[in-house]
């Protein structure tokens, strides 16, 4: 009896120290696998594309590597914002995702201006059949109608577009929030919407500035020779001097 207790017990520490050693066995191969990926830089990124210029003066998309993605055939090129390129020739502007891909479907020419401001998807698009411009997103899916002869894209909400009504600037809800009648007695009419100005001018070649409700901040006059908005103020050139004011219209004095 007693020896048979023995070999039970003998038993039970076997399998105990095959088992302990087992689970040592494993934890150690564990911690180092741990160990070999501590130094192993692991990446996520994406291919990324660029726009690119060749020795020829044609722009065409290339990958980080250099690969050509998009042939070099266009005149005009604007890299990627907001995850859009354009790209231009003389049929017109494109668009084009991330990926390299052509935004677009049937029928519809993406022949907005050749630049990248866009917000919220809204990507200037021309109907082929009509010749009316509309705005899509980046699935080429239509957002605002194809209404009007001549647009702007979206920038900071606002959007400058005309068509038999007049020229006007609206936001991305199609609400007017400068009217046809009110930029009725301008030119040209310059947007600039990153600070939410228009840079326009009269018969006469006068120079001035309006806000988006319409209000003149900078008077159109003959002296007015030319403005530049930049990111720190308006600058007025006259035959004389540099005038400059700040985006509500005050003149900075020096």
């Amino acid at each position: 009896m007693k020896k048979r207790k023995r070999k039970i017990i003998v038993v039970l520490l076997i399998i105990l120290l095959l088992v302990f050693g087992t689970i040592f066995i494993i934890t150690r191969k564990n911690n180092k696998t741990e160990n070999t990926t501590d130094n192993v830089e692991i990446s996520d990124k994406k291919e990324s594309y660029i726009v690119k210029k060749n020795e020829e003066n044609k722009y065409g998309i290339v990958d980080s590597s250099g690969k050509t993605i998009i042939p070099f055939e266009y005149d005009e090129g604007y890299d990627y914002c907001n995850g859009v390129a354009v790209l231009t020739n003389e049929k017109g502007s494109t668009y084009f995702n991330s990926s390299g891909g052509i935004i677009g479907f049937p029928n519809r020419a993406l022949e907005g201006p050749a630049n990248t401001y866009t917000e919220d998807d809204y990507l200037a698009s021309k109907d082929t059949d009509t010749g009316l411009y509309g705005f899509i997103n980046k699935e080429g899916v239509l957002i605002l109608p194809y209404e009007w002869r001549y647009v702007n894209n979206f920038y900071n909400g606002l959007a400058l577009v005309g068509n038999d009504n007049g020229t006007y600037v609206i936001d991305k809800y199609r609400n007017e929030i400068i009217k046809p009648e009110v930029l009725a007695k301008y030119s040209s009419i310059n947007p600039v919407f990153e600070h939410e100005l228009l840079v326009v001018s009269k018969g006469d070649q006068s120079y001035g500035v309006i806000d988006r409700t319409g209000k003149e901040i900078i008077r159109c006059k003959t002296e007015n020779k030319s403005i530049e908005i930049t990111n720190e103020n308006i600058e007025v050139h006259t035959d004389s001097n540099i005038v400059k004011y700040n985006f509500k219209g005050n003149k900075i004095e020096n």
